[in-house]
């Protein structure tokens, strides 16, 4: 079992201690993050803390479908690729025997000229 690394963050003026299996300075990394997408939103003075950490929410969950549909996208793109390259792999060796196939009947032509099979 992984072990549990704690950090203490400041996240919108408020002090946090966020524990987890991930490295310290990625826990203090996505804390900072929140808190800079926090303070962003802040910028408009209608909105409280609750509103700002809802819009704050709403914007990163975004962020993450939209990561998560590239990702999803590149994984099917990788797939085809990879279906490409197992059919030209095939081709290749089918090509490659049908070339030794008529190097050998070269071969054999230069050594026998005349005889024909």
């Amino acid at each position: 079992m992984k072990e549990k690394n704690v950090v203490t963050a400041r996240i919108f003026g408020s002090e946090y201690t966020i524990a987890g299996t991930e490295s310290s300075e990625y826990i203090s990394k996505v804390c900072s993050t929140v808190d800079e997408k926090m303070h962003a939103f802040a910028k408009s003075p209608a909105l409280n803390p609750m509103r700002i950490a809802v819009l704050c929410s709403v914007n990163i969950c975004d962020e993450m479908f939209k990561c998560e549909e590239k990702l999803n996208e590149a994984l099917a793109e990788l797939e085809e690729l990879k279906k490409q390259i197992n059919s030209l792999n095939t081709k290749n060796r089918v090509l490659n025997e049908e070339n030794n196939y008529l190097k050998r009947e070269l071969k054999y032509a230069r050594k026998n000229p005349g005889d024909k099979k």
